[in-house]
């Protein structure tokens, strides 16, 4: 077995399943586009998407990579992950 192998990010190839990240616009710091696209590509077999959240989408004028969680959000953002996760699981 070769180092990468031995390595958790190596399972992640065998991973098959729907993946939607969520990227925020703003963040330029924690979870930039760019860093969300790489480890989306870390699961080639998933059917992914990167998502790419705006102020517009919500009633704030900013979400920040932590605003994300603040109640606020509920509707505008909670919502719609919940919606799609039930989807994917086929519970929707």
């Amino acid at each position: 077995m070769s180092w990468a192998e031995g390595r958790p990010h190596a399972r992640y190839r065998s991973i098959a399943c729907p993946l939607r990240a969520l990227a925020i616009a703003a963040d330029r710091f924690y979870a930039p586009r760019a860093a969300v696209e790489a480890l989306v590509a870390m699961y080639p077999k998933t059917r992914s998407e990167v998502r790419v959240i705006t102020p517009a989408e919500t009633s704030a004028r900013k979400i920040g990579h932590f605003r994300f969680f603040k109640e606020i959000h509920r509707e505008a953002l909670w919502r719609p992950a919940v919606d799609w996760i039930a989807e994917a699981a086929g519970l929707g």
